[in-house]
């Protein structure tokens, strides 16, 4: 990437309910993030896992795990930012990654 600027990922950025839109993927965990752009996907990374989920208001039933296509985001690289294969409506960040890269920034 170039020294340009980014975008902090806070508060909001990243969904916060016990079943978050969550993938794991290369050993690490990509959380939902609200973007300003609509990413383009790139190139296919293969599966991902979306974990199974117990939040059912208590009625024991738990969503099994699901594996998922993901894609690479054009212009980032995949340690810090992937996609669901399909879908532009949101864009999975690695859970230990602070800053947005310009390339999902606001145009």
């Amino acid at each position: 990437m170039n020294g340009g600027s980014s975008t902090q990922v806070g508060d909001g950025g990243v969904a916060s309910a016990s079943c978050a839109m969550l993938v794991e993927y290369d050993g690490h965990n990509y959380l939902g993030a609200a973007v300003e752009v609509t990413p383009v996907a790139g190139e296919s990374l293969g599966t991902g896992t979306i974990p199974p989920c117990n939040d059912t208001g208590g009625a024991g039933t738990t969503i099994p795990a699901e594996e998922v296509e993901v894609t690479a985001v054009q212009g980032v690289p995949p340690s810090i930012a992937i996609m669901l294969a399909g879908r532009s409506d949101v864009v999975l960040v690695r859970d230990d990654v602070q800053t947005l890269p310009k390339e999902l920034e606001p145009r």
